[in-house]
């Protein structure tokens, strides 16, 4: 995990779009939270189904939404997954 000194956390409307803002504005890029939700391709909706269960998970953002973001902003960035 990497480690940015002088990060300041701040809580924001949604999740996504509040670390992002953070983190723009860290770098100074001059973004809004809105506009980061904007960037990260806005409102849309995942249903998962979810292996040996009867419902589905419901995410009010799709998974690819902080990778939207860098790639829309030209961001040099890594996507990895973890098994749990």
């Amino acid at each position: 995990m990497v480690y940015l000194d002088g990060f300041d956390h701040q809580t924001g409307s949604h999740c996504g779009s509040a670390a992002l803002r953070n983190l723009a504005e860290y770098h100074h890029w001059g973004l809004d939270e809105a506009a980061c939700f904007g960037f990260g391709a806005g409102l849309g909706f995942e249903l998962l189904e979810l292996s040996g269960q009867k419902w589905a998970a419901f995410r009010p953002c799709a998974r690819s939404f902080e990778p939207a973001f860098f790639e829309r902003m030209r961001v040099p960035h890594r996507v990895t997954e973890e098994t749990d």
